[in-house]
């Protein structure tokens, strides 16, 4: 016998399905804009600078 067989008013958590989902679309909307800038810093502006 367990602790929720003996008790009436016992409830059973179970995870929430869009808890990965929720994580990882934030997780893309944050860092995206981030990789955006620093790729759109790192384009050279033209040719290689020659010595």
């Amino acid at each position: 016998m367990t602790a929720v067989d003996t008790c009436p008013d016992a409830r059973v958590l179970q995870p929430i399905a869009s808890v990965p989902r929720t994580v990882a679309l934030t997780s893309v909307a944050l860092v995206t804009p981030l990789f955006a800038v620093l790729y759109f810093l790192t384009v050279p502006n033209g040719t290689w600078p020659s010595t």
